[in-house]
């Protein structure tokens, strides 16, 4: 992907800025890394150019027109510097064949009505404990059978993934934490 972009950029033209050094490299920072076996349909890139793009309209045209069919820049805007910030992340899931409706409303109804929600999660050979009801914001099941889930992500810090959250609340074992589709929908700063 980092590639595609890359070479969408050059051929669009754009006056991208290079690193110093031995292997100059485009100035270019992508959003963070998706979780493995996570879809999105929301990614960002922030480019440094030496000059300010002069038709942004024509711009996102051209680069679209670089681009393969299966990925499409929604639009351009002027990055702002600031500090980094926490977000709240927004998937759309689908529970694997062998959850039913029911059985995922009283988990969800568990979690909800529980004071703390407890994953311990291993890497490294450390194991570490986190509260999930600290970062789940929003858990709803709908009619057709989607899971919305808003996860919390602060920043510089560690955080739960939303495989990692779905295989707690819902009891999941291995294999079917693994067969959830997870699509990641959104992002808002809080």
């Amino acid at each position: 992907m980092l590639n595609l972009v890359f070479r969408a950029l050059q051929r669009a033209g754009l006056p991208v800025l290079f690193s110093q050094g031995f292997n100059p490299t485009p100035k270019v920072s992508f959003s963070p890394a998706l979780p493995v076996g996570v879809e999105s349909e929301i990614e960002f890139f922030e480019v440094d150019l030496a000059e300010p793009i002069r038709r942004p309209a024509e711009m996102l045209d051209e680069l679209n027109r670089q681009l393969p069919s299966f990925m499409a820049i929604t639009a351009l805007a002027l990055a702002k510097k600031k500090a980094p910030v926490n977000e709240i992340i927004s998937y759309d899931c689908l529970l694997p064949e062998g959850v039913d409706a029911e059985q995922a409303r009283d988990s969800i109804a568990a979690f909800q009505v529980a004071e703390r929600f407890l994953l311990e999660r291993r890497r490294k050979g450390k194991s570490r404990e986190f509260d999930l009801k600290e970062f789940v914001r929003k858990l709803e099941l709908h009619k057709d059978g989607r899971l919305l889930l808003d996860l919390y992500h602060p920043c510089a810090e560690a955080g739960v993934g939303p495989r990692d959250t779905l295989a707690a609340v819902f009891g999941l074992n291995d294999e079917q934490a693994e067969l959830v589709r997870i699509v990641k929908m959104g992002v808002r700063e809080v």
